[in-house]
């Protein structure tokens, strides 16, 4: 089996993936993002309703006191006021069964739609019909499997953080002159080395997934013996992955708001009543599509090193 994966090679095909399937990527992951967008949204309105009441008067407020320090600072407190009433009259329980439940949604929807991708890319399977969804064995395997990456991952953060913090930190707090730059830059390191060591896990960890949607199972120990001497360039794709996914996903929802805009003063101007009804669709449906299709990237650079590392080819070719 080669060990040599490309990161160049796996993001093109990953880019390649995704713009050659692209409508039926959003056809396949429209209906799964929809569903979990809805009913996330009514479990968050339900459970968290004075939290969120909270948020959007300290969003509205803001802009108006923005550039004067002091009317910011007392808004600041205010606003911390309203979220320990809000979080009391929620309750802790309701609080976390609301965080459960949007947990839950959250990662089943996240399930159908990697697993119809990664069986796209890895297999040819391209569900027919104009919407998709599946909810079974498999997807609660992928559902598992990344959920325990990511635990994992967070474990190991929170363990090198609570080392690190003991070793470079602790011993200079309180100190002054030279004892505070050194704690402030211990607290620095920290931060550094747990970001990186939470990426090179996660990394490593994450080809479980796509093996899970192939071979079923939760093969979370298979994936970190598969990936012995490759975290550094796997963490590499994942990196340089998301400041691609970053970068695009600014670019197109820049161009759909200014769209959306120039849309909805066109038809005020018409003396339209419909203008808010289009925009808010028009903006719906332009961030399903876009979550589609950035998710359908994601999946593409995992996805393709699973399949060099499975057969042998592709983008860990030799």
């Amino acid at each position: 089996m080669s060990q040599d994966i490309r990161i160049g090679k796996t993001i093109d095909a990953s880019i390649k993936f995704t713009m050659g399937n692209a409508w039926s990527l959003i056809r396949v992951g429209w209906l799964p993002f929809a569903l979990t967008i809805g009913i996330t949204s009514f479990l968050a309105w339900h459970f968290w309703q004075p939290l969120i009441l909270a948020y959007m008067e300290f969003l509205s407020a803001y802009a108006d006191v923005a550039t004067d320090q002091a009317a910011l600072e007392r808004l600041m407190e205010s606003f911390t006021r309203d979220v320990e009433n809000a979080i009391e009259g929620i309750g802790f329980a309701n609080f976390l069964l609301g965080y459960a439940g949007i947990l839950i949604i959250g990662t089943a929807g996240a399930a159908i739609v990697m697993t119809a991708y990664i069986r796209m890319m890895a297999l040819g399977e391209t569900p027919g019909g104009i919407a998709y969804f599946r909810f079974g064995a498999r997807e609660i395997n992928v559902a598992a499997t990344y959920l325990l990456v990511v635990i994992l991952a967070a474990i190991t953060v929170i363990a090198v953080s609570f080392v690190t913090t003991l070793v470079l930190v602790v011993p200079f707090a309180g100190s002054e002159g030279a004892g505070t730059a050194i704690a402030v830059l211990g607290v620095l390191a920290s931060m550094i080395i747990s970001l990186v060591l939470f990426f090179w896990v996660f990394a490593r960890l994450l080809i479980a997934v796509p093996a899970s949607a192939i071979h079923g199972g939760v093969p979370i120990m298979q994936s970190w013996r598969a990936t012995k001497g490759l975290g550094g360039r796997i963490t590499g794709i994942i990196l340089l992955g998301y400041l691609i996914l970053f970068a695009i996903s600014m670019i197109v929802m820049m161009i759909l708001g200014m769209a959306t805009q120039l849309i909805d003063s066109a038809l005020v101007s018409m003396g339209s009543q419909l203008a808010p009804y289009f925009s808010g669709t028009l903006w719906g449906v332009g961030y399903i599509a876009v979550a589609c299709l950035t998710n359908a990237f994601f999946v593409g650079l995992f996805t393709s090193v699973f399949m060099g590392l499975d057969q042998g080819e592709g983008t860990a070719s030799s």
